[in-house]
Formats: C-alpha cells, sequence, structure tokens
C-alpha cells in the first residue's frame, strides 16, 4: 500500500464529515447544480495538493474532468455568496467559544502580476516591500483559535515607494 493510499484511508471519516459540512455550508445556495460544484470546490480546496488551481482542486475532490465547471462556478456563476458567509459563521459560533471577533490584514505574496489585485506594498510582518494581494479578513477567536469567517480583497492602491510607472489605478 502507497503512502497516499494509507493517508486517504484515514481520511475516509474525516470526508464523510467534510460532506455534511459543505453540505451545510452550500444549503443557501438556490440552485442545486451551484450547491454541487460548492461542495466539490470545498472539498477540492480542503483535500487537494499545491497551488490552488482548478485541476488541482479538481483532482482534490477526486472529480478530475471537473476543471471547466469549477472554473464557470467560481468565475462565472451568479450566486450571493453572503449567505454562505453567514452559515459559515453559524457553524463556527456553535463551535467555538468566542471571546472575541478580530479584524486583521491579509497579505497573500505573488510571483508576477497576473492576480487580481497584484501590487507591490509594504508588508508589517516582512518588514519589506514584496508583490503580493492585499485583503482584509474578519476572524471569530477564542483564547487559543482564531478562524475566518468573512473576507475580502482590497482595493489596490498605489505604494508611495514606487516608481509611477509601476502603480496602478484603485
Amino acid at each position: 500500500m502507497t503512502f497516499r493510499q494509507l493517508v486517504g484511508n484515514a481520511l475516509n471519516p474525516a470526508r464523510d464529515e467534510l460532506a455534511v459540512f459543505a453540505h451545510r455550508i452550500m444549503a443557501p445556495i438556490p440552485r442545486s447544480d451551484q450547491r454541487r460544484w460548492g461542495e466539490t470546490y470545498l472539498r477540492g480546496l480542503l483535500l487537494g495538493e499545491g497551488r490552488r488551481s482548478a485541476r488541482r482542486i479538481a483532482d482534490g475532490a477526486a472529480v478530475p474532468d471537473a476543471v471547466q465547471s469549477l472554473q464557470q462556478f467560481v468565475n462565472q456563476s451568479p450566486w450571493d455568496w453572503t449567505p454562505v458567509r453567514h452559515e459559515i459563521t453559524r457553524y463556527v459560533r456553535n463551535r467555538l467559544d468566542a471571546r472575541a471577533w478580530l479584524i486583521r490584514d491579509i497579505y497573500i505574496t505573488k510571483r508576477g502580476n497576473r492576480s487580481i489585485g497584484v501590487a507591490r506594498r509594504y508588508v508589517p510582518s516582512a518588514g519589506r516591500i514584496l508583490n503580493c494581494q492585499h485583503g482584509l479578513g474578519l476572524f471569530l477567536s477564542d483564547t487559543q483559535v482564531s478562524v475566518p469567517v468573512d473576507w475580502q480583497l482590497g482595493p489596490v492602491v498605489a505604494n508611495p515607494g514606487q516608481p509611477r510607472a509601476a502603480r496602478r489605478a484603485v
């Protein structure tokens, strides 16, 4: 038995719990096909390996021929994410002895500039300017754990240290 098979077998109970979780979280989406792709997307995000491309998400969800359908779900399918995020918040609040709400800056380092919102900006935790996306996250926290329940990429802003040609419009 390979390591991958061993790990896969060990994850079977977790996969069942993940299916229940995904079904609950995606329940607010009105169309059944969108709920199904939402559950597949979530499963692929959590079980996939490496960078999260559509192909790797599809492989992680064990639906390798679903790349185009997942891309359409993420990029073109018109569904309101607000009720899904509210369901995530309810789920976390029922399982966490939340003591505080936290709002934190999030920096996602990137190579190149082909992702939305990528710019060179000063990242305080790194102590230097990095090529990254900037966002804000809302977290529910207890004394041990902080769990993201809402998030948003921030606007691209000019970094005062950048040459004028490298700046992007807001």
